[in-house]
């Protein structure tokens, strides 16, 4: 799996429902954040963003002609290889607009819940934890 798509995946949780979303989601709740960071998160997060939307439908899409390409008897390279050019460029942009909403919301939270917020991040994308002191 490459790494942004692996990127892509691991953010989706934070950002992706509120855009595919058919009603407002529930309230975040990031352990280590305060009540007052997580009622800035949950506004950021039930903003829509239609683009990222239409992005996340076109890898969809993507991943349906690769599908469909994979079954047919002789495998057309060139389709093949212009199918993944498109994922490979859709991701990227789907990468940016997580990594824009994530900083928004690195500045909107309060100094002290910017720490909580991006140590939940890391966890959901597979950062290493930090190291914990010697006791």
């Amino acid at each position: 799996m490459s790494v942004i798509r692996a990127a892509c995946l691991a953010l989706l949780p934070f950002w992706a429902s509120a855009s595919l979303a058919q009603s407002a989601p529930a309230p975040m709740n990031v352990p280590g954040v305060s009540a007052a960071g997580n009622a800035v998160l949950t506004k950021l997060w039930r903003a829509p963003d239609p683009g990222f939307r239409m992005i996340l439908g076109q890898l969809k899409d993507i991943s349906a002609q690769l599908q469909l390409e994979s079954q047919r008897p002789e495998v057309d390279v060139d389709t093949i290889a212009a199918l993944l050019k498109k994922r490979e460029g859709l991701a990227a942009q789907s990468l940016t607009r997580q990594n824009d909403r994530t900083v928004a919301a690195l500045k909107a939270l309060p100094v002290e819940d910017r720490g909580p917020f991006l140590r939940a991040i890391s966890r959901s994308i597979g950062a290493a934890p930090a190291a914990t002191p010697a006791r």
